[in-house]
């Protein structure tokens, strides 16, 4: 019983902390390091072209690092803003859009570099702070990986 009680106590402790956990994100191209809100359930998309890392909250609000995608295709047609983020997307130029949905939640998305963003969606108010010092911490650890180097040229 004592073990249970303390088992359920660990993970409320860590559960419900404010702490921002390390997390570091590995697709075939580079590797990031980023700091997000403690706190998450973790689900992993992937495709096969597509590969989305999403980091979701209890209040609804959802953290994300997606490689040939983002989740944010639906604020961003209506934001009128979908063409110039895929242009952008493409050419990896570094912009950041944003916005307030319907429900006057906060979204976010960065493109960090070509075919690769990090963001948010359905964010509170109260927490937009916390999630854009996440996508303010992703940093790059490693470049492109030398097999994928010759590929990944001739696509610019």
């Amino acid at each position: 019983m004592k073990k249970i009680i303390l088992l359920l106590s660990f993970l409320f402790v860590f559960s419900c902390g404010t702490k921002s956990i390390n997390r570091l994100y590995e697709h075939f191209l580079c590797d990031y390091r980023i700091t997000i809100p403690a706190g998450y359930s973790e689900i992993i998309l992937d495709n096969g072209e597509e590969h989305v890392l999403l980091y979701k909250y209890p209040d609804s609000s959802v953290f994300y690092m997606a490689y040939n995608t983002t989740l944010n295709i639906e604020n961003l047609h209506k934001e009128e803003k979908y063409l110039i983020w895929l242009d952008d997307f493409y050419k990896g130029d570094t912009n950041t859009y944003e916005g307030k949905n319907l429900a006057n939640k906060y979204w976010k998305d960065h493109i960090l570099e070509r075919m690769t963003s990090i963001g948010y969606l359905n964010v509170p108010k109260e927490r937009k702070k916390e999630f854009d010092e996440a996508i303010i911490s992703a940093r790059k650890l490693r470049g492109i990986r030398k097999w994928w180097r010759k590929i990944y040229r001739r696509c610019q």
